[in-house]
């Protein structure tokens, strides 16, 4: 994905668990509190030297990634809340003189947080990408903007940078290659799998469906022949929101062979779909076709921005699947909305209602994004030396001592794992730091699997295997401001609710529109530094497909490095 073209939603990091439900799905009980009311934590301990430090929390109506201290009827009703404040005290106990300052900001509107961050009147710590809309190449733009601050430094000195583990250090590692050692935010996710589709195993099995297996034969014409033998009644096959446009769209290389280098222009990019058009056009035409004439997609404008009512829709058994990413396998079973939840209320194991699946591929190729993506807690520029000091120390507290704290305690009351995984930081139940640790230390008291038996976990640890593969920004970190993604937000709003849409000549106007727009925008790259850079950048994709995509090298990209980028790069 980059920001030259049109944007995609990777991983982890995109709203596959919608924005606000992060949260609402998250959270055992609400935390009341009432705008800008100051709470502090009292503590027992000053052996250590105390700094007089205020840290304001944003995020509506919950506070996000970190709340006050939850109250004592709070903890008393959810084991989770109460991990959480034996977590936070003891951070607390260590960092005396540090306050909590509760503010009304909406974290997950980039324009009202990139407004803040102007105004610093930003929370302390907020969802970096949220700021960057959900992409990797707009994080940079972001970081180039000083919408987030630096923390290579205070990262560091507080043990997160040399205790990522495996998983999480090439996500790290990425961000300082690709900004010069600097460090946009800390991860609180990464999955390091991308969208897919949750299924209903009870719904499937009543329509005589079996489930799909994770491979060659998971395309898009089975998707949809699933979804219409679902379809029955008030049943639909699949639940979409508007955003899922895009995996169909990266599925089916827009994101690898769209964006052809012109070094001769001031944006250094031009778009061009021509390569793309074969498998994107049939994959295009296939979901249409599922919406229109089978009547099996669940989506109409009304949905637009509410993936919590597409959720529920699935929860309640009003469709057979839903494409979100995999955190809400690890959802909090006490939350009615969870997938734990509907398995309780059919009474039966987790693992026999639900599962996961990648999204289908097309023409043998997957979506690499998410290898890198992550989900981050990123900074504000304002803070002061100090304040920026203890925000990174409780972030990097929180995901190794809080993390064994909070397990501990949450298994002590329930002794269940479930109740284990997933538990997140900030007193939710999202897969933080405990489905794919972020850092070394922890020692959970049970395993994933026998927290999730059965092929619960499948297709997620399917995608999980798959190999990263070259991102853009690897290879030239674009930091200057782009043209809008307005051409490609309405192109697919068009194809998902016009029913007589031309979907050949929306494509078109859409390429022509971003490419018009584009010629206002100068890069940051000078042209011999962008060729060269872009030349390794090809050439390793090339080898990539090669290997882990032959059918999608061979047909799609093979043609387009030929014929659109060495000429252009020569």
């Amino acid at each position: 994905m980059s920001n030259q073209g049109p944007r995609a939603l990777d991983s982890a990091s995109t709203p596959g668990l919608s924005r606000r439900s992060l949260l609402r799905m998250a959270a055992v009980a609400g935390v009341a509190v009432s705008g800008g009311a100051v709470l502090s934590a009292c503590s027992d301990s000053d052996s250590n030297k105390s700094v007089d430090v205020t840290l304001k929390l944003g995020g509506t109506p919950d506070a996000f990634p970190y709340t006050e201290m939850p109250s004592a009827d709070e903890r008393a009703k959810s084991p989770v809340r109460e991990g959480y404040a034996v977590a936070l005290q003891a951070w607390l106990d260590k960092n005396p003189g540090v306050k909590f300052s509760r503010i009304n900001q909406d974290i997950w509107n980039a324009d009202a947080m990139k407004a803040a961050i102007a105004g610093d009147t930003a929370p302390a710590m907020y969802i970096g990408n949220a700021v960057a809309q959900w992409t990797v190449s707009q994080m940079t733009i972001a970081f180039g903007q000083g919408l987030v601050a630096d923390v290579a430094g205070p990262a560091k000195k507080h043990g997160y940078t040399d205790n990522l583990t495996p998983a999480a250090k090439p996500t790290s590692d990425f961000w300082t290659a690709a900004l010069d050692g600097k460090l946009p935010g800390l991860l609180y996710e990464t999955l390091g799998v991308g969208q897919g589709f949750y299924l209903r195993k009870d719904l499937l099995e009543k329509a005589g469906v079996q489930v799909p297996e994770v491979g060659p034969d998971w395309n898009i014409d089975k998707w949809r022949e699933i979804a219409k033998a679902v379809t029955s009644g008030p049943v639909r096959g699949v639940a979409m929101p508007t955003w899922g446009i895009w995996p169909i769209l990266n599925q089916a290389g827009v994101t690898v062979v769209t964006d052809v280098p012109d070094p001769k222009s001031n944006w250094n990019v031009r778009s061009d779909w021509t390569y793309a058009k074969p498998s994107l056009l049939k994959a295009l035409d296939t979901f249409r076709a599922m919406k229109f004439e089978d009547k099996s997609v669940l989506s109409d404008a009304s949905f637009a921005g509410k993936d919590d009512a597409l959720r529920d829709a699935f929860v309640s058994g009003k469709v057979a699947m839903w494409l979100a990413n995999p955190a809400q396998l690890f959802a909090n079973p006490a939350d009615p909305s969870s997938m734990t939840a509907v398995a309780k209320k059919l009474g039966k194991p987790l693992e026999q209602v639900i599962t996961w699946v990648p999204f289908p591929i097309v023409e043998g190729l997957y979506s690499v994004d998410s290898k890198v993506g992550g989900a981050m807690v990123s900074f504000a520029p304002s803070l002061s030396k100090a304040e920026l000091d203890k925000a990174v120390s409780l972030h990097a507290f929180m995901l190794r001592e809080g993390v064994q704290l909070s397990a501990d305690t949450i298994y002590a009351k329930t002794k269940d794992l479930k109740d284990v995984y997933g538990a997140s930081p900030s007193g939710g139940k999202l897969p933080v730091a405990t489905v794919v640790p972020i850092l070394n230390g922890p020692k959970l008291p049970g395993s994933l699997e026998e927290a999730y038996p059965g092929d619960l976990l499948k297709g997620f640890k399917a995608d999980l295997a798959r190999p990263a593969g070259p991102l853009r920004e690897q290879y030239a970190v674009e930091t200057n401001p782009g043209p809008p993604n307005k051409a490609w937000d309405d192109l697919v709003s068009t194809l998902h609710f016009n029913a007589g849409a031309d979907v050949r000549g929306e494509v078109d106007k859409a390429v022509s529109t971003w490419n018009s727009q584009s010629k206002g925008f100068k890069s940051a790259i000078d042209d011999g530094t962008f060729k060269k850079n872009m030349t390794n950048y090809y050439a390793a994709l090339d080898a990539y497909w090669k290997t882990n995509g032959p059918d999608f090298h061979a047909n799609t990209f093979a043609p387009f490095y030929a014929n659109a980028v060495k000429p252009a790069l020569a």
